[in-house]
């Protein structure tokens, strides 16, 4: 029998939340072929544009038309992140449809206490679950892998020559064997990478930030590119930046060492998630051994999340075997619990 889920989702000012949203139905499918998505969005244009570009195949519609469909076939009802959700959307729900409130991802101990929890806007006769997107909650949504991050030099340079003959465009690059990958996935960040010898620069976006005369001499800018191919390319980097949610963690994931440049709200950067952050990758470097190393990673991380600045040294500093091992480590402890399967127990 075809079970339907709906999927209500805000979409802010990045592709961050339209990512989750369709990596999530991606991943739910792949356990169920029997599944039908609707997605009900504030922005539908966006989110058409994205799933065309990523070529996947989901109904849109406008939130404002979810009391126009019947529900009485829905199996599951999934908020994605705003909280401020219209409290309609779930009271005009048949009685016995699991809803589910998913949250931004979160290393905060305090936050995952909630996981599994009745949200504060739930009613008596339609409770909302409160599922943490976080490793010590309800989970992380999977990574995608396409290729083995163990491969050895010359497999490593077949797949990065792979990887670009597969891009829907053509790009002047010349990655050569021994040359060192670091890719940013982070916008401010652009604007202040220093000068660093042997390396080649991957900068993710849809245009460029600063000019291109300002970055170092072996930078590229890369137009937009599809999901799997983000992930290969991470996997392929030696270092990467990151932001938020998908893409911080699918690097985890792919045992990629990076570092976290965190969004800046209006009261700046959210240094209590940032801790909680470092508090969770702890045990990963004392596994290792590498007490001094954390103490380092932290350092570094701090000033690129207060300052943008990112030197030779740090990253360097990630580019040992030492950091690798720490890395890797963090990835198997991030893989232990799955947000898919966390979902799942409620169909």
């Amino acid at each position: 029998k075809t079970m339907h889920i709906d999927i209500l989702v805000h979409v802010c000012d990045n592709l961050g939340d339209m990512w989750f949203a369709t990596e999530l139905a991606i991943h739910l499918a792949h356990f169920d072929e029997d599944i039908n998505f609707r997605f009900y969005t504030d922005d539908c244009g966006a989110l058409e544009k994205f799933f065309s570009l990523q070529k996947i195949n989901y109904p849109i519609f406008s939130q404002w038309l979810w009391h126009h469909h019947n529900h009485c076939e829905t199996g599951l009802f999934l908020i994605l992140f705003r909280s401020d959700f219209d409290i309609s959307y779930v009271e005009s729900l048949p009685i016995g449809i699991n809803t589910l409130w998913i949250d931004y991802l979160a290393f905060d101990p305090e936050i995952a206490m909630l996981h599994g929890k009745k949200h504060i806007r739930s009613v008596v006769d339609h409770p909302i679950i409160h599922i943490v997107n976080s490793p010590l909650g309800g989970g992380l949504l999977p990574s995608r892998v396409v290729h083995d991050p163990s491969q050895d030099e010359e497999t490593r340079l077949i797949a990065r020559q792979a990887w670009q003959r597969h891009l829907p465009y053509i790009l002047d690059i010349d990655i050569e064997l021994f040359s060192p990958i670091v890719t940013i996935f982070s916008y401010e960040t652009q604007k202040h990478i220093q000068e660093m010898n042997r390396l080649d620069w991957l900068i993710l976006g849809f245009a460029p930030i600063a000019s291109p005369q300002s970055f170092p001499t072996w930078s590229w800018m890369l137009p937009y590119i599809l999901i799997d191919q983000f992930y290969t390319l991470i996997g392929l980097s030696d270092v990467a930046i990151v932001r938020w949610e998908v893409s911080l963690v699918s690097t985890l994931q792919l045992w990629t060492p990076f570092y976290w440049d965190m969004y800046k709200g209006k009261g700046g950067w959210n240094t209590h998630e940032f801790e909680s952050f470092l508090s969770w990758m702890s045990p990963s470097f004392d596994a290792c051994n590498e007490d001094d190393l954390f103490q380092s990673y932290t350092q570094s991380s701090r000033v690129l999340n207060e300052q943008w600045y990112i030197g030779p040294d740090d990253i360097e500093m990630l580019m040992t075997e030492w950091a690798k091992k720490v890395f890797r480590h963090a990835a198997k402890r991030a893989n232990e619990r799955s947000l898919i399967k966390t979902i799942l127990t409620f169909v």
